[in-house]
C-alpha cells in the first residue's frame, strides 16, 4: 500500500512533469521560431523593393536582397537555414531564396495561405510541406490598405536540438509519419533519404540529429496515452510527444531522449523515503502513523496534487495569470509561493512581449519591455527590445524619406548608423536610391535649360534604373524626334532661301509635329505649284514677246519695201510727166507696180492682223500672270497668318515652345518676302501690261493705216486703168496719181516710223519677258525647265530698184517733211536684288 500511495503518485508525477515540461519546452523553442520567423517576414513586407515587385508581379527588384538574407542571417544569428519566399496574391510564387529558376509553386489550396488571406495577419507554425519539415511564418504586404502578397521565411529545426543537448544533456528528434505523407502528397516517398526509424516514422532531417541520437531513436516504441508516453529503454528515457502541424494535426512525434537517472532518481528518492518511514513507524512510531499520514496528506501531499493540477491547468490552457492557493509558510508554503512568484515574471514578460509584437504589427514601434527580468526573460527582454529600437530608427529614417519625396526633395541624407543588418541594408538602398533619383532630376533640369536655350543636342546619360531608365529613354527620345524636326524644318527653310523648293520634311513624326511638317509641305508645294504656273507663263509670254518682235522687224522690212516702191511709182511718175507719149507702155508699168504694191500691202494688212491677235494673246497672258500674282500675295499673307497664329501658341506653350517661335517668325518673315517679291513681279507685270496694251493699240492703228494704204493702192490702180482706156485725161489723171502717190508716201512714213515704235515696244516686252523668266528660273522646284525661245528667222524680201529715163520734166514737188521716227522705248534692267536672297 506505501508503494501505491507514496511510489506509484511519484512515478506518475514524474512521468507527467517530464512530459510537460518536454512539452513546454518544445511549444517554448517553436514559438521563438515563429516570432523570430513573423518579425523577420514583417520586416521584410514592409520593404520598398517587396511592395514595387508585388505591385509589378516580378522579381527583378528584390532578388538580391531575397538571396542574401540567408547569408546574412547565418553571419550575424544561429540561424543558418534561413529561406525566403515571396508569393502574390493569387498564390503564385515569384521568387525563391533556394532556387535560381522560375518558381512553379501555387499555394492558393494551402492552409496558411488561406488563413493569412482571409485574417490579414502574419501567421506561423511547424508544418511539413514538399521540401520537408520547417517552421514557417507567413506576412501579408499590404499597401494602403491593398494586400499585394506575402512574405514567407522558412528556418530549420537544428538549433533546437542542439539547444536542447545543451540545456538538458539530451537528445531531441522529430519523426515523421509516413502514413501522414501519404495522405497528404500522396506518397511516402517525400523524406525516402532520411533515416527510417521503423515501418511508419522516418527522422525529419538527418543533419539536425546526431548519428547517435538517431541510432537511441531506433528503439522508439509506438503506443503512448493520448499521444503521449514515457518509457525507459537500458540507461535513457524516452518522452514521447505528438508533434502537431498547422492545421493542429499530428503529422509525427517529438521524441526527448535523456538520462535514465532524470526519470529514475524522484521514484527511487520516493521508494528510499517511503522504506524509511515504513522503518521508523515499524521501529517506534506505530501509535502516530495515523497523524503522519494525516500530517503528510496535508502538508505535502495535497499541495503537490495542487501544484500538479495547477501546472497541467497552465500547459492546457496557456494562462499564466493563475495562481497557487498558499495556506501555510512551510516549506511547501514557500515553494508554492516561488512558483507564483514564477508565475508572476512569466505571465508579466509574455504579456509585455505580446504588446509589443502587436505594436509592431500595428505600425507602434515606440513600445517597449519595461519590466524587470532575469536569466532567459532578460534575454528575451533585451532582445525584443533591441529590434524594437533598431526597427523604430530604420522606420523613422524611411519616414524622413517618404517625407522628402512627397516634399520634392531628393538631397536628403539618411542616417545609416542608426540601423544594422538587413535594417542597415534597407537604409542604405533608400540612400542609393534617393541618390539616383537626385542625380537623374538634376540631368532633366538641365536638359530641359538646355532645350529652353535653344539647344537641343543635350542627353540624360546617367546611370537609372526601372522607371527613371523609363524617364531618361522617354526624354531622350523626345529631344532625338524634336532635334530631327527642327534640323529637317531649317534644311527645308534654308533651301527655300536659296530659292530650292525641292527639299520636303520627310521624317516621320506625331502629334503637333505631324501638323508642323504637314503645313510646311503642304506650303512648299503650294508655293512650288505657284511658281511652276508663273516660270510657263513667262515661257508663254517670252515666246509670243519674240514672236511679236520677229514679226515687227518683218513689218518693219516689208514697209521700207513699200517706201522703196513708192519712190520707184515717184521715178514712174516722172518718167510720165516728161513723156506722155509714152502713156501707154508707162500707164502699163504703173499698173503692174502698183500690183505688187497692192500686194505687199495686202501681206502687210495679214501681217498686221497676226500682229494684233498675238499682241492680244500677250495681253491676255499678262492678265494671267497679273492673277497668279496677287494669287501669290494671298498665299504669302496666308503663311504670315498661320505663322502668326504658331508664334502665339508658341507663346501660350512658355519656355518649351520658344524655339518652336523662332521657327515661327522665321516663316512669318519668308512669308512677308514673298509677298514683296509678289509685289515687284505684279509691278513688272503691270508695267508690261501696259506697254502691251499701248503696243496692241498703235498695232491696231498700223492695221488701220495699211487698210488705208491699201484702199489707196486700189485707187490708184484704178486711175491708172482710166489713163489706160482715156488718154485724154491723162494728164489730169497724172496729177491725182503724183498728188495720191505723195499721199502715200507720207502714210508709208508714218507707217515706217509706228513699226518701228512696234518694233521698239515687241523687243522691250520681250526683254522684260526674259527678265521675269530668268528671275523665275531662281526657283528650283523639280518641275522647272529653262528655255530661252528663239525668234524665228524671217527673209526679208530684196528691194528691186527700177530705172527709168526722164523724158520729160514734172513741176518741182515741195520737199517732204522728214518724219521723225520715235526712238525705241529702252527697256528697264531688270532688278536683280531678288528679296529672297536676304532670308
Amino acid at each position: 500500500m506505501l508503494y501505491f500511495s507514496s511510489v506509484a503518485p511519484v512515478k506518475q508525477q514524474v512521468e507527467a512533469e517530464l512530459t510537460e515540461k518536454m512539452q513546454a519546452y518544445i511549444k517554448s523553442q517553436l514559438a521563438l521560431k515563429i516570432q523570430g520567423g513573423i518579425i523577420g517576414s514583417t520586416a521584410l513586407s514592409f520593404h520598398q523593393d517587396t511592395i514595387n515587385a508585388l505591385n509589378n508581379a516580378s522579381s527583378n527588384n528584390i532578388s538580391q536582397l531575397i538571396y542574401s538574407i540567408r547569408q546574412r542571417y547565418a553571419e550575424q544569428s544561429n540561424y543558418k537555414n534561413i529561406k525566403t519566399e515571396v508569393i502574390l496574391p493569387n498564390g503564385q510564387s515569384i521568387i525563391q531564396s533556394w532556387s535560381d529558376k522560375p518558381p512553379q509553386k501555387n499555394h492558393n489550396n494551402d492552409a496558411f495561405f488561406q488563413k493569412v488571406s482571409a485574417d490579414k495577419q502574419a501567421f506561423g507554425s511547424l508544418t511539413i510541406d514538399e521540401r520537408g519539415v520547417g517552421v514557417v511564418a507567413l506576412s501579408p504586404v499590404m499597401d494602403q490598405g491593398r494586400m499585394l502578397g506575402m512574405l514567407s521565411m522558412t528556418q530549420g529545426l537544428a538549433s533546437v536540438g542542439k539547444a536542447f543537448q545543451q540545456d538538458h544533456l539530451g537528445y531531441w528528434v522529430l519523426l515523421v509519419d509516413k502514413n501522414y505523407l501519404k495522405a497528404k502528397f500522396g506518397n511516402a516517398e517525400l523524406l525516402n533519404k532520411n533515416t527510417t526509424i521503423d515501418k511508419d516514422y522516418v527522422v525529419a532531417n538527418n543533419s539536425w540529429f546526431p548519428p547517435e541520437s538517431l541510432e537511441l531513436a531506433k528503439n522508439y516504441q509506438q503506443g503512448g496515452i493520448d499521444g503521449r508516453d514515457v518509457y525507459v529503454i537500458g540507461q535513457h528515457a524516452y518522452i514521447d510527444i505528438a508533434a502537431l502541424d498547422e492545421s493542429g494535426k499530428p503529422f509525427g512525434r517529438h521524441l526527448f531522449i535523456l538520462d535514465k537517472k532524470v526519470y529514475s532518481a524522484p521514484i527511487n528518492a520516493a521508494m528510499n523515503a517511503a522504506w524509511l518511514s515504513i522503518f521508523g513507524i515499524i521501529a517506534g512510531i506505530i501509535a502516530l502513523t495515523g497523524v503522519l499520514v494525516l500530517l503528510v496528506n496535508r502538508v505535502v501531499i495535497k499541495p503537490l496534487v495542487a501544484v500538479q493540477n495547477l501546472t497541467d491547468s497552465i500547459l492546457q490552457t496557456g494562462d499564466f495569470k493563475q495562481k497557487f492557493n498558499v495556506t501555510s509558510n512551510d516549506e511547501v508554503g514557500q515553494t508554492s509561493h516561488a512558483l507564483n512568484s514564477l508565475l508572476d515574471n512569466v505571465s508579466k514578460a509574455l504579456n509585455e512581449a505580446n504588446n509589443v509584437v502587436h505594436s509592431i504589427a500595428s505600425g507602434d514601434f515606440s513600445r517597449t519591455i519595461n519590466g524587470e527580468y532575469r536569466g532567459d526573460l532578460a534575454i528575451l527582454k533585451e532582445g525584443i527590445n533591441n529590434s524594437t529600437h533598431n526597427i523604430s530608427h530604420v522606420m523613422q529614417e524611411l519616414s524622413k524619406v517618404m517625407q522628402s519625396l512627397k516634399d520634392g526633395n531628393y538631397t536628403i541624407t539618411i542616417n545609416s548608423g542608426v540601423a544594422s543588418g538587413d535594417f542597415k541594408t534597407m537604409v542604405h538602398n533608400a540612400q542609393v536610391a534617393m541618390n539616383q533619383t537626385d542625380q537623374v532630376i538634376r540631368e532633366v533640369n538641365a536638359v530641359m535649360q538646355e532645350m529652353r536655350n535653344g539647344n537641343f543636342a543635350t542627353r540624360i546619360k546617367g546611370q537609372t534604373a526601372g522607371e527613371l531608365t523609363l524617364l531618361k529613354d522617354r526624354i531622350n527620345e523626345s529631344m532625338d524626334v524634336v532635334e530631327k524636326a527642327l534640323g529637317e524644318i531649317n534644311h527645308v527653310v534654308t533651301g527655300q532661301a536659296s530659292g530650292d523648293l525641292t527639299q520636303r520634311i520627310q521624317g516621320e513624326y506625331r502629334g503637333e509635329l505631324e501638323a508642323v511638317k504637314t503645313a510646311v509641305n503642304q506650303s512648299i508645294n503650294r508655293l512650288a505649284s505657284i511658281v511652276d504656273q508663273a516660270v510657263q507663263t513667262s515661257g508663254v509670254v517670252t515666246s509670243e514677246a519674240v514672236s511679236l518682235s520677229s514679226d515687227s522687224s518683218d513689218l518693219s522690212s516689208r514697209v521700207q519695201q513699200q517706201a522703196a516702191a513708192l519712190e520707184e511709182t515717184s521715178a514712174t511718175m516722172e518718167e510720165m510727166n516728161s513723156a506722155v507719149q509714152n502713156n501707154t507702155e508707162s500707164a502699163h508699168q504703173a499698173t503692174t507696180v502698183f500690183e505688187e504694191v497692192h500686194h505687199s500691202a495686202t501681206q502687210a494688212g495679214v501681217v498686221m492682223e497676226k500682229t494684233i491677235e498675238a499682241m492680244g494673246s500677250i495681253q491676255d497672258s499678262s492678265h494671267e500672270i497679273a492673277e497668279i500674282v496677287t494669287l501669290i500675295d494671298s498665299i504669302a499673307f496666308q503663311t504670315n497668318l498661320l505663322a502668326l497664329n504658331a508664334a502665339v501658341e508658341a507663346a501660350r506653350a512658355g519656355e518649351h515652345g520658344r524655339g518652336f517661335a523662332v521657327v515661327a517668325g522665321e516663316v512669318r518673315a519668308l512669308a512677308q518676302k514673298s509677298a514683296d517679291a509678289a509685289k515687284n513681279i505684279k509691278h513688272l507685270i503691270e508695267s508690261s501690261v501696259s506697254r502691251i496694251d499701248q503696243g496692241t493699240k498703235l498695232a491696231s492703228e498700223t492695221g488701220k493705216v495699211i487698210q488705208e494704204i491699201t484702199t489707196a493702192i486700189d485707187r490708184a490702180n484704178s486711175m491708172i486703168h482710166q489713163i489706160n482706156h482715156a488718154s485724154a485725161e491723162q494728164a489730169e489723171g497724172v496729177n491725182q496719181v503724183y498728188q495720191a502717190i505723195s499721199d502715200i508716201d507720207a502714210a508709208t512714213q508714218q507707217n515706217s516710223a509706228l513699226v518701228e515704235r512696234t518694233s521698239a515696244t515687241a523687243k522691250t516686252m520681250s526683254e522684260e519677258a526674259q527678265n521675269l523668266q530668268d528671275n523665275m528660273a531662281f526657283f528650283k522646284t523639280g518641275n522647272t525647265r529653262n528655255s530661252r525661245p528663239t525668234a524665228p528667222k524671217t527673209a526679208a524680201k530684196p528691194v528691186v530698184a527700177r530705172s527709168t529715163s526722164a523724158n520729160k520734166t514734172l513741176p518741182a514737188v515741195a520737199p517732204k517733211a522728214s518724219v521723225q521716227k520715235p526712238a525705241p522705248s529702252k527697256p528697264k534692267p531688270a532688278d536683280n536684288g531678288d528679296e529672297w536672297a536676304d532670308f
